[in-house]
């Protein structure tokens, strides 16, 4: 009698014999389709006219697929699925590519189990294509490391950046800053740098929304309709927060909105970059940064930070 497996969501099989998966016509299928027949990306510009109602797609063995997704529900069976990611195929055409088929198109799969733990999702196709890809040239591997390692530094300097503007809050709380005073008062540096183009831009809004308001007061239908327009004006206690705000937006690195304007590799694999934060409304419009302060963050030859210090002019 044969043994019941259930697989784990990153389970990773070997085909042992040819398989013909049946794909049905919905927008998780489509970038699948659109692979298979050598059609560029749709995205998510999805129709009904994207791929045909029924389309079938066959793997010869020794393809490997993921289990990304398994859907079975009590009273559901006409959605129960399987979605898988193609791991390794023949030609590499459909490696990353994500597709579903029912249970049932499922079970007629003869494959043994190969890994576990692989990565899931939409957004996997990268990392499966470029270690497909690095089968056949160990460079693309070297080159995806590299990048992969830039882009954590990144994000461990801007993290730095981040947690040099993070004032406890609320102000007035006990909680302690456990900030070093040198970052403490290049903050506020910072702060107070930003805060007259900033109080300029606030009162420059103000008074235009408060045109916009007086033109609409002075409409005796509109006000009988919707009633009269007041606007308030932030206070100054507002605008230094909307700064701390946006030195804060984007934590852990991800959009975050300090930027390198200035990079130096020294000895060691050592490296330093200059932080500022970028603009959006608390400068004048056509400002790039909020001021020309801001942070030099030392990074080692592993991408951690090593030290952050205050850093003015560009």
């Amino acid at each position: 009698m044969p043994k019941v497996w259930i697989p784990r969501c990153g389970d990773g099989i070997r085909l042992a014999e040819p398989w013909t998966a049946i794909l049905l016509s919905e927008h998780r299928n489509v970038e699948m389709y659109r692979a298979a027949v050598g059609l560029s990306s749709v995205g998510s510009r999805w129709s009904k006219d994207a791929m045909p109602q029924r389309y079938t797609v066959t793997f010869l063995a020794g393809a490997e697929l993921v289990f990304d997704r398994v859907y079975i529900r009590q009273g559901a069976d006409s959605f129960a699925s399987v979605t898988f990611i193609v791991k390794d195929d023949a030609d590499g055409k459909l490696v990353g590519q994500r597709f579903w088929v029912t249970v049932d198109n499922a079970n007629e799969i003869e494959a043994d189990l190969t890994s576990t733990g692989n990565k899931l999702g939409p957004f996997a196709l990268r990392s499966y294509v470029t270690a497909w890809q690095g089968k056949a040239d160990p460079t693309v591997l070297e080159r995806a490391a590299r990048a992969k390692l830039k882009r954590s530094e990144l994000a461990n300097v801007h993290a730095a950046c981040h947690e040099a503007a993070n004032v406890p809050w609320p102000r007035n709380s006990r909680r302690s800053d456990k900030r070093l005073q040198v970052v403490i008062d290049h903050h506020n540096a910072i702060v107070q740098a930003a805060m007259p183009a900033a109080l300029i831009r606030r009162d420059a809004e103000h008074a235009k929304a408060s045109a916009k308001a007086t033109a609409w007061n002075n409409d005796k239908k509109s006000v009988r309709l919707l009633g009269e327009q007041t606007v308030r004006r932030a206070s100054d206690e507002e605008v230094r927060c909307g700064i701390e705000r946006r030195m804060m937006q984007g934590y852990n690195g991800k959009n975050s909105a300090w930027t390198p304007v200035a990079t130096r590799k020294l000895s060691d694999g050592v490296t330093e970059r200059d932080m500022l934060c970028l603009n959006t409304w608390i400068a004048p419009a056509g400002a790039k940064y909020i001021c020309d302060l801001g942070w030099t963050v030392t990074t080692n030859a592993e991408g951690a930070v090593s030290s952050i210090r205050p850093f003015a002019g560009k």
